[in-house]
C-alpha cells in the first residue's frame, strides 16, 4: 500500500498522530471494498482519493475538505450508517484551500447539513465564484469541465478565516503558497494536523 504523507507538515518538538500514514491492514476490510476509508485516529475519518477529506467526530462534526464532486453521497452514507450521525450534526465545513478537488462536493454538503463554510479570507472569493480559477492552460478547463458536468455552485463563505483563529478545537496557520489562502489546522491537544495540498 502505498503511504500517503501529504497530511504532515513538520514542526520541531511536535508528536504526530500518524494520520495518512496507517495501513488499512488491522481496520474493517469493507471499508477497503468500498472506498479508501478509514478512521486514523480516535474521531477522525479519512475519505482519500485524488484528494483526502476528513470527518472530525465529536459533539458536533467538523469536515476538512469535501473531496471531488460526487463524494457527498459518500460522506453523508458514511456519516449516518457508520457514525450513525444525523448529517445536520455537521456544523461546520473547512476548506484547505479553494481547488476542485477539495471543494468539489462543496454546495451539496452545506446543502444538505446545512453547515456553516470557514474558508480562508484570501481564497473565498473563488468558492463564491467572484474570482475564477487561475493556474495552468491543463487546469482551468479541468475545473471548468468538472463544475458543468457535476453541476457544482458557487459557495458563499460563512466564516472567514485568518492566521491564529480557532476553528472547534483546531488553530488556523495561514500557509499561503499552493494558494494564496492555504491553510492548515493544527490541533495542540491530540497533535493533529491537517495540511491540505501544503
Amino acid at each position: 500500500m502505498k503511504k500517503r504523507l501529504n497530511l504532515l507538515m513538520p514542526l520541531k518538538n511536535v508528536k504526530y498522530n500518524l494520520i495518512g500514514l496507517k495501513s488499512l491492514e488491522n481496520k474493517d476490510q469493507k471499508y477497503k471494498l468500498q472506498s479508501d476509508i478509514m478512521e486514523v485516529t480516535k474521531g477522525i475519518h479519512q475519505f482519500s482519493g485524488v484528494s483526502n477529506s476528513y470527518i472530525v467526530s465529536n459533539k458536533e462534526i467538523l469536515l476538512v475538505d469535501t473531496g471531488m464532486p460526487g463524494k457527498s453521497g459518500e460522506i453523508i452514507d458514511y456519516i449516518k450508517n457508520e457514525l450513525n450521525r444525523d448529517p445536520h450534526d455537521i456544523k461546520t465545513i473547512v476548506v484547505t484551500h479553494h481547488h476542485f478537488d477539495h471543494t468539489g462536493s462543496l454546495d451539496k454538503l452545506k446543502e444538505i447539513s446545512g453547515a456553516k463554510v470557514a474558508i480562508h479570507s484570501a481564497d473565498a472569493d473563488y468558492i463564491s465564484g467572484e474570482k475564477t480559477q487561475h493556474g495552468s492552460l491543463f487546469m482551468i478547463p479541468v475545473d471548468t469541465f468538472m463544475k458543468i458536468i457535476y453541476r457544482s455552485r458557487p459557495v458563499k463563505a460563512d466564516i472567514l478565516l485568518e492566521d491564529g483563529d480557532k476553528i472547534g478545537d483546531y488553530q488556523v496557520i495561514h500557509t499561503p503558497g499552493h494558494t494564496s489562502g492555504s491553510i492548515c489546522l493544527y490541533n495542540p491537544n491530540n497533535k493533529v494536523l491537517f495540511v491540505g495540498d501544503n
